[in-house]
């Protein structure tokens, strides 16, 4: 997961209140972000190069689960990370509420077990077409809000 705000805007216009860079880290603790594209993950390798949390595509849109999902998940739990799922937005393909629904039933449920985290959102530019899935801001706001509704409550 991550911005890819900086990808496609630069970051001349991005306001800034501070900047990282002019404050030490106090603290750090490292972790990953995978995905199908990593397939099944060497989890004693990545908890002995430090890593501590992982964050695991489970769904995209409500057609996609992600295949290695169970070993990632499973897996870095197993070992000792502390986890948790995410969903990729198609917000042009379904409703907010649809994909919840869809996360949800397919690995983006939440456990209060203290090393699961809650589901999370990864809403980036659209990589399959027009910016934004050719959403207006109110539409997105709309979108983001119903994905957030259905599944937060």
């Amino acid at each position: 997961m991550g911005s890819q705000i900086r990808k496609h805007e630069g970051t001349a216009q991005m306001p800034r209140s501070v900047d990282p860079r002019d404050h030490g880290v106090l603290a750090s603790v490292e972790g990953i972000d995978v995905s199908g594209w990593q397939g099944n993950v060497d989890w004693p390798a990545q908890w002995n190069a430090g890593k501590r949390f992982v964050w695991a595509k489970a769904t995209e849109g409500t057609g996609y689960e992600n295949p290695y999902f169970a070993q990632q998940y499973n897996g870095s739990y197993n070992q000792g990370f502390i986890r948790g799922a995410y969903h990729f937005a198609l917000p042009d393909r379904s409703s907010g509420a649809a994909q919840a629904n869809y996360f949800s039933n397919n690995g983006g449920g939440w456990s209060g077990d203290g090393r699961t985290l809650p589901g999370a959102l990864d809403m980036e530019y659209n990589p399959y077409g027009a910016t934004c899935y050719g959403l207006s801001k109110a539409a997105m706001t709309n979108w983001i809000r119903d994905f957030s509704d259905t599944y937060f409550f």
